[in-house]
């Protein structure tokens, strides 16, 4: 080991084998002047330890960077505030602001937002058109958004002149390039308000505000005018304000329409549809006359083969004709179930205003709390009603063992009449009472199938009335016997046909008769989420003495 003495302190170099490419020296030492006969040695390898640890948090650095460069979001925001940034040189820069004299609208226009040139006289009026909603909930969702919006806007607005003026007193192209900076990262982030979906109107109002406040103040702030600029955003909330008050008074007053109300009606309108929509269903795969098409019998008199399978099974062709056109519709109404979960949220925002009076006159905070948590069970009825329009969608899967089953019967049927153990029977006759006798259920089975549409059919009644709680209805208590008498049934029938096809499988008649009873059991399923969801009394017993023997 060789040392070195310097003054009060020894260095101690430890031969170390290392790359060149690494480092050229042997050692990296720190000395402390204190220690005057202490000697310290440190190691080449810790050295390249503590240059990695170093190096590693630079790494770590550029891999963030690297992985937010790749967020689409942020390339979103990225270019919304590089457009906002490149707007603004319009108004920044002395020559461009003189020939463009309207250059500030440029940013109520990127922002696809049209508003004339009396917009600062009229800003209530603005305020009124941009928070009246078609509901109470609706109304105050969006007015809360937009003060949102407009207070996070002006305040970040107010800041960036500030501070660019506190920095430069005299204001020149230092300035307007701080001024710029500010703008731009302020828009970054309104942005990301903006891409997230409770916060999306905010988000719009804030680059309408940013727009506004800082490019309509920027004269002020060349001008030396602070007061200005305080005071132009002092009046942009004052008037959002006022307008606030208005729809308030105007959506409480006048032709009140509630969140709630509309959803109740928009559930019962897709609850009858429903149950039109199995009736259809179960008009194709239960009653033979809608088995036959007219055309079957043309084209038998034709004599042709064009239409290959639709002369030899005219029962299959009708069947997934039907299905279709009904996979279709209920599609549709999945659509508009979709949109309806968009409410949910306006209806717990619309207890906000009875808050007032349930805890003055008595109804109590619990009451509250129940109509608070109303968005919550909505959403799980919004659920279940989903799940019966699915398993509508899924009744095509059973197409397939249909098909098979009909098949075979058909050509067992067929060499029973030939062999003469059987009399021949008209083509149609044949061909119906074959597809029936595969696919049609038990009468039991099929007596709960109708119950439930009745069922359906008996809650979009109730529904329908939008103020009235279902749990006051007076056949209430009968259909949720109903409801437990018929998902009972159609669970013991389906432990009794798993337990039949343990010893033997009967074959895909019998697989179709069980999907069959697993779609009424998802309905019956279905239906319960809906009562226990609906119900506004705790004690809602299903079980009642008075009621033990009614029926829907």
């Amino acid at each position: 080991m060789n040392s070195l003495t310097t003054g009060s302190a020894s260095i101690y170099l430890q031969p170390t084998l290392v790359s060149s490419t690494e480092y050229d020296t042997e050692t990296i030492v720190d000395i402390d002047p204190h220690a005057k006969q202490e000697h310290t040695s440190i190691t080449l390898e810790q050295a390249v330890s503590a240059a990695d640890s170093s190096g590693d948090g630079i790494s770590k650095i550029k891999s963030w960077l690297r992985s937010q460069w790749k967020d689409d979001s942020n390339r979103h925001a990225f270019q919304l505030a590089t457009a906002m940034a490149i707007a603004s040189l319009f108004v920044v820069i002395g020559p461009i602001d003189a020939v463009f004299k309207n250059s500030f609208w440029v940013h109520i226009y990127f922002t696809h937002v049209y508003i004339n040139t009396s917009f600062f006289k009229n800003s209530v009026a603005v305020s009124v058109v941009t928070i009246l909603d078609t509901s109470l909930g609706g109304t105050l969702h969006s007015s809360t958004q937009r003060m949102f919006g407009t207070l996070i806007s002006a305040s970040l607005s107010v800041f960036s002149m500030v501070v660019s003026k506190a920095i430069f007193p005299q204001w020149n192209w230092h300035a307007a390039i701080l001024f710029t900076t500010f703008l731009f990262l302020q828009a970054f982030f309104i942005a990301k308000i903006k891409q997230r979906p409770s916060t999306a109107f905010a988000g719009n109002v804030g680059m309408i505000t940013t727009a506004i406040l800082s490019l309509s103040g920027y004269s002020n702030i060349i001008k030396d005018d602070i007061y200005g600029i305080l005071r132009l955003a002092m009046w942009r909330i004052v008037d959002l304000l006022i307008g606030f008050v208005i729809v308030m008074w105007i959506c409480l007053c006048i032709f009140p329409s509630k969140a709630k109300r509309t959803l109740r009606k928009n559930l019962s309108k897709a609850l009858n549809e429903a149950a039109d929509i199995y009736e259809e269903m179960a008009g194709c795969y239960l009653y033979s006359n809608k088995c036959v098409p007219e055309t079957s019998a043309r084209v038998q008199d034709t004599g042709t083969n064009t239409l290959g399978e639709v002369s030899r099974h005219p029962c299959l062709l009708s069947c997934s004709n039907c299905v279709e056109d009904v996979n279709k519709r209920a599609l549709g109404v999945l659509a508009r179930l979709h949109k309806e979960s968009a409410r949910l949220p306006n209806v717990s925002k619309e207890s906000y205003f009875t808050m007032p009076t349930r805890l003055l006159f008595g109804s109590g905070r619990t009451q509250w709390r129940r109509d608070l948590d109303q968005t919550k069970r909505y959403s799980e009825v919004l659920s279940a009603i989903n799940q019966i329009f699915l398993s509508c969608l899924s009744f095509r899967l059973l197409a397939p063992l249909v098909r098979s089953e009909v098949l075979s019967s058909k050509s067992s049927l067929t060499q029973n009449e030939s062999s003469g153990s059987e009399p021949a029977q008209p083509r149609d006759v044949r061909h119906a009472h074959t597809f029936h006798s595969c696919i049609a259920p038990s009468k039991t089975v099929r007596e709960s199938f109708l119950d439930s549409l009745k069922v359906i059919r008996k809650l979009a009644l109730m529904l329908r009335d939008g103020e009235q709680n279902l749990s006051d209805h007076p056949d209430w208590p009968i259909v949720r016997l109903t409801i437990f008498r018929g998902s009972i049934y159609i669970q013991q029938g389906l432990a009794e046909m798993t337990e039949d096809n343990q010893n033997e499988m009967i074959g895909s008649k019998s697989l179709i008769h069980y999907g069959f009873m697993i779609r009424c059991s998802m309905i019956w399923q279905s239906l319960e989420i809906i009562v226990e969801n609906l119900c506004h009394h705790k004690a809602c017993s299903i079980m009642n003495s008075d009621i033990a023997g009614a029926s829907v």
